[in-house]
């Protein structure tokens, strides 16, 4: 079970303190522009001089016009999120991003999740009565447009802020967008109500950090020579030993003549840690209606030409998860799905090496379970039937071609990605939330079973944090035992 740190504070100034390329994965959601009070947060100076403060006090700093701005250097004084402009906003989240990248790892991910505003229509974000008496709203009086947007303008805060942070050096992997089906309902009558946000993908550029091998070799850090195999488009088989001729020998493949064999290097590059297995929607066929199945639950038709993957869905860009509800102080928690996909994907379920954190590979094997194109069209019909197709066209291989191929792939083990050879087994991999308010990132993170590091300037939301962990932590413990149990239970009746 992996450790937890809570540590209380500015994120900025915590971060600062953490050791360089010790976390393996972020995921957070930063106070959004102009939305939310958090509560008795101290602010902090958002120096463009960062000289300039150090030998001045916070209440000797403020001009006399504005006591917010510094005298000396122009400096604001606040909480992230309360800032008067975006551009200043976006200027804090670089500050604080350039920090969680000199912290993550070279081959780590960072999952942002941030929302979008409107531009002020004269009285600003929660300036009237009725968000007045919300929970949580911001009251910042009466406030104009920023510049360069008009009233009711959207500002589009999630694409200032990646663009900015590609510019600073970040990768924007991609975007995701999360659906909320039970998002809130909006009193505006001339535009869509909003139920979704974004959630950007960052890492540390194009560079690859590292390479597996195919046939579950131990990984390397450094650019290996290739290690050639041999694919059999016909029979599928993959080769060691190059075949004779290899390079003329043609068959009928998709009903065209092709090359029979393809020349492959068993090792592959990898810009960042991303197992795509463990996120798999699994495959589930139903009996009731010809060539239907459901990826995690949900029905789609397929085609006789596609035949659905046995392996499962990959995960897909658009993520539907209901808000979630809790019963503690904290009035914006993430709902733990919309941060489970990204902890099982970018860290290890094996862990990491103890001496140099590099996260250990999963080792698959895949062949294809469908019978050989020499079978009769009968053969192929009743081995679909089988499978659960009940009309036995699920995926009939043509005559002569491969149509819709349907590689089936299995985990047989994993392996390091560096070239420690510890005789230890690996630590868990470690989890990051700059901003964790209730810590749904930990509780996750500790249900999987890696470590967490949390930072907020609230310590009223880290009690909250502490709770929900220390609860996830007994879960887990109980859970280990239950297998522990059933697993003596098996080997007594064996």
């Amino acid at each position: 079970m992996g450790d937890v740190r809570l540590l209380h504070g500015d994120a900025l100034d915590v971060l600062r303190s953490l050791e360089a390329r010790s976390v393996h994965l972020v995921v957070t959601s930063p106070p959004y522009y102009a939305m939310r009070d958090y509560g008795d947060v101290t602010g902090r100076w958002w120096p463009d001089h960062p000289d300039c403060w150090q030998p001045y006090p916070h209440e000797h700093r403020g001009s006399t016009s504005d006591p917010s701005r510094c005298m000396f250097c122009g400096a604001w004084y606040g909480a992230l999120g309360q800032e008067p402009t975006p551009e200043l906003y976006v200027r804090h989240m670089v500050q604080v991003f350039r920090e969680v990248k000199r912290v993550l790892r070279d081959d780590g991910s960072a999952w942002l999740n941030i929302g979008d505003t409107y531009a002020a229509g004269g009285r600003g974000p929660g300036g009237g009565r009725k968000q007045a008496s919300n929970r949580g709203s911001v009251s910042l009086g009466r406030r104009t447009a920023p510049s360069g947007t008009k009233p009711r303008d959207l500002l589009l805060i999630p694409s200032e802020v990646a663009y900015a942070l590609r510019e600073d050096g970040w990768g924007v992997w991609t975007d995701v967008v999360w659906h909320k089906p039970n998002g809130f309902p909006s009193s505006v009558k001339d535009r869509p109500s909003r139920n979704h946000e974004i959630i950007w993908h960052l890492t540390k550029g194009p560079k690859q950090r590292f390479w597996s091998h195919r046939f579950g070799q131990p990984g390397t850090r450094a650019r290996p020579k290739p290690d050639h195999y041999w694919l059999d488009l016909v029979t599928g088989r993959e080769l060691h030993v190059p075949p004779d001729g290899w390079e003329e020998v043609t068959a009928e493949i998709d009903g065209e003549i092709r090359k029979r064999y393809q020349r492959r290097n068993a090792w592959r590059g990898h810009h960042c840690y991303f197992d795509m297995e463990a996120v798999l929607q699994p495959l589930v066929t139903d009996e009731k209606r010809d060539r239907r199945i459901r990826y995690g639950g949900k029905s789609e038709k397929t085609s006789t030409f596609i035949p659905p993957n046995p392996n499962g869905k990959h995960i897909r860009s658009v993520l539907s998860c209901s808000c979630a509800s809790y019963k503690g102080a904290h009035f914006a928690v993430m709902p733990a799905g919309i941060v489970e996909p990204w902890v099982k994907a970018c860290t290890s379920e094996r862990g990491v090496c103890a001496n140099c954190g590099a996260p250990w590979t999963r080792v698959t094997r895949s062949c294809d379970p469908r019978p050989p194109r020499t079978s009769t069209a009968a053969e192929q019909a009743e081995w679909n039937r089988a499978q659960g197709f009940p009309g036995g066209t699920g995926c009939i291989r043509r005559p002569g071609g491969n149509v819709g191929t349907k590689r089936v792939t299995e985990t047989t083990g994993w392996v390091p990605s560096c070239g420690c050879h510890l005789p230890q087994g690996p630590d868990p991999a470690v989890v990051l939330d700059p901003f964790c308010g209730s810590g749904t990132v930990g509780v996750v993170a500790i249900s999987l079973g890696r470590s967490f590091v949390g930072i907020d300037a609230n310590p009223e939301y880290l009690a909250l944090a502490e709770e929900r962990i220390a609860e996830a932590r007994e879960e887990q413990r109980q859970l280990s035992l239950f297998d522990r149990d059933r697993e003596e239970q098996v080997c007594q009746t064996g």
